[in-house]
């Protein structure tokens, strides 16, 4: 417990802050730098490690003060609004509501006028205005959101081991640091349902009840009201209509509180604080709200616990913050325009041709670190797969429980990292294959005993980087894929001739066609053929690639190899006419000059090369995408070997320059962009290149689209 005299201390340090502010020079960087460095005094002082709330305001007061450095004009605006921040820790410290003026300790909330409703997300922002305070409430809804993914992940581990103390406080802790921080933001509904779940979590946690099937589905369905009610407040801050959910609110902390009462109590006689029209005990819940700073103190002492989570995360004399992903953007693409330049300047011929073997020497210096720059750039962009693999933890959970089957999840490689901004984007693939592997691939218990197998079936997510690219397994010990089944509904669709002949990896790829399911009955799972089709397009909008391995009767294996970043490609410059392009290297198998002797003709077949023995289809490039050219002539040309979803085809190309790392730029507006390109990028010699998409070009060329052709906003 804070003693009285680390209270006159901290509040020493308070006043010395705002004498500091008040004599702050905006023309002088270096006076605002001494108020930051007063704020390191409180790093680590029981005041603040022990209420949530003071964390959170020390935290905004940190960001105003950096802003106004970059910005000094903001300052004066700055400034009125840290003087209440400062205002409001110390009658936090002082024991009182920091959430009630001087003028409002007169009032209570029955002087309310009658038929008075807070706001929806929960309680009236008369202290703390989002329009003013908007950071404190960005940073409570990232940090809370990161502490639900967490809560999530500990909950299904309770599930495993019902009796585990340990966990019952992990899950504790972060729920308490929510309630007490949605007290301080006045998120009435967000305090009342964390308040209610931590009761719950007590009871387990002391032993008064056992923590069953019912219980986890309560702690999971709390999980999920609070994503709700976060992004109630996330409609705020964007101005939208917000979700009312108070009523839903309410019947949820109804049902958990019949779940705690002991037998032979009703359920109906629960704490008329937490029911709507209880106006007498409201201030009194609204101060326990806001000042949980003992109590948090406590339960994280008490749990061995060395660092309170701060929900603002940006921790006063903290080694880490976190920073705007457009920031990061914006690095990323000026240190791509550095990489170009520096490129520009190093082939430009009066260095190739100058014999100046210092100037050689710093310029062999500069590419060094330009390259090192753009890989440490690209590294900040970087997080690992972990919460994303664990998100199906939860995902398989609820799909076992629907469908009466029993699996488990297996992960390895989960802190293989990736760009940040391609994590969300493969999460709804990952959903998809799991959904199919537990509808399709899982057998019913009775089925799995039929076989061998143990009643619970098994699915394995593993990642791993393999050749510059993400490697992502899901792998499950299912019946594995009916082929025959899939290539009759293929022929029923239309989607194969009734006398075409397809290998089994032929047959594999056509579940990944749209519209092909081989479900008997539709479920609320799976059986619209939707899935698979999503996911392969979500898969080609990454660069990625997706393959298949059945094997009937064990199971099924998709492989996902993605890029590392979408930032840059590793491709190879190709010269059609006087254009150039590039093909992304993942997709080249090789590079050949072929023989007159090894072209054909083959009717119903069209052009045709022979490679090794294998005759692959041919596709002129220059056709595709509408370019003259002089070389007509495969063996006057190159060929350029690529793989596609089903088989390997031949792309026809004037010359061959180079292999090079470029980076992806944007088109700029107003450009119609068609399929078969990927994007743009400025080459190493200064001209402007075409990234092309193989898989968009190879429908180009099957007639799926029209030809590819780049128009300019004037055209």
């Amino acid at each position: 417990m804070v003693t009285q005299q680390e209270t006159e201390e901290f509040l020493e340090s308070l006043q010395e802050l705002s004498t500091a502010l008040a004599l702050v020079d905006p023309e002088d960087p270096g006076s605002f730098q001494e108020a930051l460095s007063l704020l390191d005094r409180f790093a680590g002082h029981p005041c603040v490690e022990d209420d949530p709330a003071v964390l959170l305001i020390l935290s905004g007061i940190q960001k105003k003060i950096e802003e106004s450095i970059v910005s000094p004009e903001i300052f004066a605006q700055r400034l009125s609004g840290i003087e209440e921040d400062l205002k409001t820790i110390e009658r936090a410290c002082e024991g009182e509501d920091p959430a009630q003026t001087p003028q409002e300790k007169q009032r209570t909330v029955a002087d309310e006028p009658e038929g008075f409703q807070a706001s929806t997300t929960g309680g009236r922002t008369d202290f703390i205005q989002i329009e003013s305070d908007r950071d404190l409430y960005e940073d409570f809804l990232l940090e809370a959101t990161e502490s639900l993914e967490s809560i999530e992940v500990k909950i299904l581990s309770l599930e495993q081991d019902p009796s585990n103390r340990t966990v019952i406080n992990e899950i504790f802790r972060p729920f308490h640091t929510i309630k007490g921080v949605s007290g301080f933001l006045n998120l009435a509904d967000m305090n009342r349902l964390t308040h209610g779940v931590e009761n719950l979590l007590d009871q387990a946690r002391e032993g008064k009840i056992a923590v069953g099937r019912q219980e986890i589905d309560a702690a999971l369905g709390a999980v999920d009201l609070l994503r709700r009610l976060l992004g109630c407040v996330r409609a705020r801050l964007r101005g939208e209509e917000e979700e009312n959910l108070r009523g839903t609110v309410n019947d949820f902390l109804e049902r958990i509180r019949c779940r705690k009462e002991p037998a032979g109590e009703a359920c109906h006689e629960a704490e008329a604080s937490e029911q709507i029209g209880s106006r007498p005990s409201e201030t009194a819940q609204k101060r326990e709200s806001a000042l949980p700073a003992v109590e948090a103190g406590r339960s994280t002492r008490q749990s061995g616990s060395e660092d309170f989570k701060i929900l603002a995360q940006r921790k006063v004399g903290a080694s880490t913050i976190k920073v705007d992903m457009h920031k990061l953007d914006d690095l990323a693409n000026m240190v791509g325009e550095l990489v170009i330049a520096q490129s520009l300047v190093q082939r430009s011929e009066r260095i190739l041709g100058g014999k100046d073997h210092s100037l050689t020497k710093n310029m062999g210096q500069l590419e060094r670190i330009t390259s090192e720059l753009q890989n440490v750039t690209m590294a900040l962009r970087m997080v690992p797969l972990q919460q994303t693999f664990q998100k199906m933890i939860r995902v398989i959970r609820d799909l076992t429980s629907k469908s009466a089957k029993s699996a488990h999840l297996v992960m390895s490689g989960e802190d293989t990292e990736i760009d940040r901004s391609m994590v969300d984007a493969i999460y709804d693939p990952l959903v998809h294959m799991i959904r199919n592997a537990v509808d399709h691939g899982i057998e019913p218990p009775e089925e799995r005993r039929t076989a061998g197998k143990p009643e619970s079936g098994t699915i394995r997510l593993k990642a791993y980087h393999k050749g510059g690219f993400v490697h992502i397994e899901m792998e499950d010990d299912g019946r594995g894929l009916n082929r025959q089944r899939v290539l009759e509904k293929a022929r029923e669709r239309g989607l194969v001739g009734p006398d075409e002949a397809l290998n089994d990896h032929q047959i594999d790829q056509l579940i990944l066609r749209p519209g092909l399911s081989t479900a008997t009955t539709i479920t609320d799972i799976s059986g619209r053929g939707v899935g698979m089709d999503v996911v392969k397009r979500a898969i080609d909008a990454l660069r990625g690639k997706i393959e298949i391995q059945s094997r009937l009767g064990r199971g099924c294996t998709f492989l996902l190899k993605l890029p590392i970043t979408l930032a840059i490609i590793d491709g190879m410059v190709i010269g059609i006419g006087r254009d150039r392009y590039v093909l992304p290297t993942a997709n080249i198998k090789e590079t050949i000059r072929p023989r007159r002797e090894d072209y054909f003709t083959i009717e119903g077949r069209g052009e045709m090369i022979r490679i090794r023995g294998e005759l692959l289809p041919l596709i002129r490039l220059h056709e595709v995408l509408r370019i003259k050219t002089e070389k007509v002539h495969p063996w006057e040309a190159l060929v350029v070997v690529v793989e596609s979803d089903e088989n390997n085809q031949c792309l026809l190309v004037d010359e061959v320059f180079e292999m090079q790392d470029v980076v992806i730029k944007s088109m700029g507006r107003g450009w119609t962009i068609p399929e078969g390109v990927a994007g743009g990028s400025i080459l190493g010699d200064g001209r402007v290149g075409l990234i092309l998409d193989v898989n968009g070009i190879l429908r180009l060329h099957d007639g799926g689209s029209e030809k590819a052709c780049i128009r300019s906003p004037d055209r």
